[in-house]
């Protein structure tokens, strides 16, 4: 079984030294050695499990990651908008709230007495 990454090469003639042989037997070895590695590793399924987790563990971190930021962010563009330089809350933003819960009490009374 050939491996990609050792090409196929002829076997040394029949005039090939000992030397020749004994190297060519080492490099065999060597490549089937290779070859057993990599069957191992592709069926060794726990550690693939593993790496998997791994990989997932760390999408999942940055994912997070980037949620916190992007939440931070959010919070602090609200902060800003919500309050002025001297970081009081602007007018707007407590009628805005007064007007918001006066429209689901509203809504509450009304369900209450249509039901």
């Amino acid at each position: 079984m050939a491996s990609p990454s050792f090409p196929d090469r002829p076997e040394p003639d029949a005039q090939a030294s000992a030397e020749e042989v004994e190297a060519d037997i080492a490099r065999t070895r060597e490549e089937l050695a290779h070859t057993v590695d990599e069957l191992t590793r592709k069926l060794d399924v726990k550690a693939q499990a593993q790496h998997k987790k791994q990989e997932v563990k760390d999408r999942v971190g940055e994912q997070v990651h980037s949620a916190r930021a992007q939440g931070a962010q959010t919070f602090a563009d609200l902060k800003d908008t919500a309050t002025d330089d001297r970081g009081q809350l602007k007018p707007i933003v407590p009628a805005a709230a007064v007007a918001l819960a006066a429209a689901v009490i509203a809504v509450v009374v009304w369900k209450r007495r249509t039901s």
